[in-house]
């Protein structure tokens, strides 16, 4: 199983993959509006993880998503941590006297 974080983009262009096919690499950087410089990066490493395949043709250059057991993972946490309060009201000090000016 591949984990991919959520936001990446590595996200973006497998989620376009899975929606869209046969992609191109221009059809790619056009749509997700990111630089082809960026893209090219990105696939080079998706295809040295085994997630995709770059098919250079005269002309075009395909891609071709190779996996489908890819598990996207979340950044941020699920719950929020929570404190414990105590209940009621706080118990006070013996020498407290209760008076603001003495």
């Amino acid at each position: 199983m591949i984990e991919i974080h959520i936001g990446s983009t590595e996200e973006r262009i497998i989620r376009h993959l899975q929606r869209h096919y046969p992609v191109t690499i221009t059809q790619l950087y056009k749509s997700l509006h990111l630089s082809p410089t960026t893209i090219r990066r990105t696939l080079t490493k998706l295809q040295h993880a085994g997630v995709v395949h770059i098919d250079p043709l005269p002309g075009r250059t395909y891609v071709r998503l190779l996996r489908d057991d890819i598990h996207f993972l979340s950044n941020r946490p699920h719950h929020k941590p929570t404190t414990k309060k105590p209940a009621g009201r706080q118990p006070t000090p013996p020498d407290y006297d209760d008076i603001m000016y003495s």
